[in-house]
Order: C-alpha cells, then sequence, then structure tokens
C-alpha cells in the first residue's frame, strides 16, 4: 500500500523550533511522522500547502519568513534554522474591531453587493454543496449543532446594505437557521441525487440573514443528503471546509476552540491599515508610462 513518505530514514527533532516546524509540515500535509530531513514537497507540498506553512509558522513563533524560503530550505531541520535567525520579527495579531452597529463593507463584499446591484445574478454566486450521511441522523442534534455553528460565526449572521449610500454589514446577535428535512427515497444514481442539489438552490437576498440555508434529504433506508447553500459574500472554499468540519464535530458532541478573531476584525484592519510605504513604492514603479507593447499582426488591427 502507497505510503506518503519521503524515503528518508526517520530522524527526530533535536529542539523545539525544530519539532515546531517538523509539526507544521505534518499538520498541513496530514503526513505522520515527519522526520527533520524529510523533503516538504516530495512528501506532496504545493505552493498553497507552502503559504500555510508559512502562516502557521508566523502564528506560533512570531516569525514571517518569506515563501521563497520554504522552496530554498524544504526540510524541518533547514527551515529551523531560517526561523531562528529571523526570529527578532514581532508577529502583531490582527485587533479586534471596536463593537458598532454597523461596519463598512470589506472590498471583496463591495464588490459582490455591487455585482448582485448591477444586475439579476440569480445564482451564479451561491456555493451549494451535498453531504452523504450514512446511518440514521439525529435531527435534533443536527440543529443544535447547526445553531451552534451560527452562533460562533459572525458571518452566518451578518446581512449587507446601503445606509446612507454607504453599503455597510450589519451583524444580528442572533438568526434562525431552518433545517428543512424531506424524505425522497431514489435509486442510486448520481444523477438524481445532483438534480437534489439543482431543486435546493434559489437566490439569496442580501439584506436578510442567514445567507446560508440548509435541508436533510433522506434518500434511502440508511443514507441522508445534507443539502448546504451559502452565498459567497459570507464565504470561500476555504469556508466551506472549515464549517463542515466544524459542523461535524458540532454534531458528534465535540467542544471547539473559541475564535480569536471574527471577519468584521479582518475587514476592519484591512480598512484602516497604513498602506504609506505601498502606495510610495508603486507611485514610484508607475512614475514613467508604461510602455505601449508593438506586436507584428497577421492584419491591420480593427478600430474596435
Amino acid at each position: 500500500e502507497p505510503e506518503a513518505t519521503s524515503g528518508q530514514e526517520y530522524i527526530a527533532p533535536r529542539n523545539e523550533i525544530e519539532e515546531l516546524v517538523a509539526c507544521t509540515f505534518a499538520e498541513v500535509l496530514g503526513v505522520t511522522p515527519v522526520g527533520i530531513e524529510d523533503n516538504f514537497f516530495e512528501m506532496g507540498g504545493h505552493s498553497l500547502r507552502a503559504t500555510r506553512v508559512v502562516n502557521k509558522i508566523e502564528v506560533k513563533t512570531g516569525v514571517r519568513l518569506p515563501l521563497k524560503a520554504i522552496f530554498a530550505a524544504p526540510t524541518a531541520r533547514l527551515l529551523a534554522k531560517e526561523v531562528e535567525e529571523v526570529r527578532a520579527i514581532a508577529y502583531i495579531p490582527i485587533p479586534h474591531a471596536e463593537e458598532q452597529e454597523v461596519y463598512p463593507m470589506s472590498s471583496a463584499q463591495k464588490r459582490l453587493y455591487l455585482i448582485n446591484q448591477l444586475d439579476d445574478v440569480g445564482t451564479a454566486y451561491n456555493m451549494p454543496a451535498g453531504i452523504e450521511i450514512y446511518g440514521s441522523l439525529d435531527m435534533g442534534r443536527m440543529k443544535y449543532a447547526l445553531e451552534q455553528l451560527t452562533m460562533r460565526h459572525e458571518a452566518l449572521r451578518t446581512s449587507f446594505h446601503l445606509q446612507d449610500g454607504d453599503p455597510v454589514q450589519k451583524i444580528a446577535q442572533e438568526v434562525k437557521l431552518e433545517l428543512e428535512y424531506e424524505e425522497r427515497i431514489i435509486a442510486k444514481s448520481a444523477e438524481k441525487e445532483e438534480d437534489l442539489l439543482h431543486r435546493f438552490v434559489h437566490p439569496f437576498d442580501l439584506g436578510k440573514a442567514p445567507l446560508m440555508r440548509m435541508k436533510a434529504v433522506k434518500v434511502g433506508e440508511d443514507k441522508t443528503i445534507l443539502l448546504l447553500d451559502m452565498h459567497h459574500i459570507i464565504s470561500d472554499g476555504m469556508s466551506m471546509d472549515i464549517l463542515t468540519q466544524e459542523l461535524s464535530k458540532l454534531y458528534n458532541g465535540e467542544l471547539l476552540e473559541p475564535l480569536s478573531v471574527q471577519y468584521k476584525d479582518y475587514s476592519e484592519w484591512m480598512r484602516t491599515r497604513d498602506l504609506s510605504e505601498q502606495k510610495q513604492y508603486w507611485q514610484g514603479v508607475f512614475s514613467e508610462p508604461a510602455p505601449v507593447l508593438d506586436l507584428q499582426l497577421d492584419y491591420l488591427r480593427p478600430q474596435m
């Protein structure tokens, strides 16, 4: 049976930093154990996972490594040396936003809100998913897990409005997220199960929270499909993974670690950052006009 290993003989970490880096590799790659000479990329690492490693190391140590560091030092032993060399750089966490009735939308939220206002986009920015559950689904436990998830994440209680011409997000103290239930015994067919999802998805009103809906459809004696739909203005691919994992843990009675920040904290931090140095840099880059490309063409370039 194939094993996700680098082929290196396992060499245990020799100090705290090597152990931290090795554990971070293991956490991101889903591979254990990771020795200090095991190569991150030979074990299934790639640029996106490397970014996660860099971010996790920064949170754990306060050291911000450039992404190229992990390409130049792809083992725990080599990367630990890089961490030790730049450990003087302090990590500053995202601060908590002051409590307000409404908050300005983030730039990403503004884009999606504007698109929604300009045109009838229908379900173009819906994010549907179907989760297959085998065995007996306890509806009471699932409703409780859904209630806890909604209280945990402010994004699930957020609606979007224009206030005095300004696009704002409003976070409700609590919202009721209904869990629909239906029994529809169907033959074992991927197409027919896919039809359930298509019928379930319909447009959201961005002014009404929650911008998420869920439905349990029993399709067999021991099989239920949990249909989930969210609007992209409160979610993305990474968020969907986090939500489904947390929903599973809450359903199974597990306790989750409290969240250190909410989306509004990130949104306010992004909006109020000092970008003067970046502004100065890009003004220097574009101090000269951009050159016009003189490309050879097969035919005369048309006016339109």
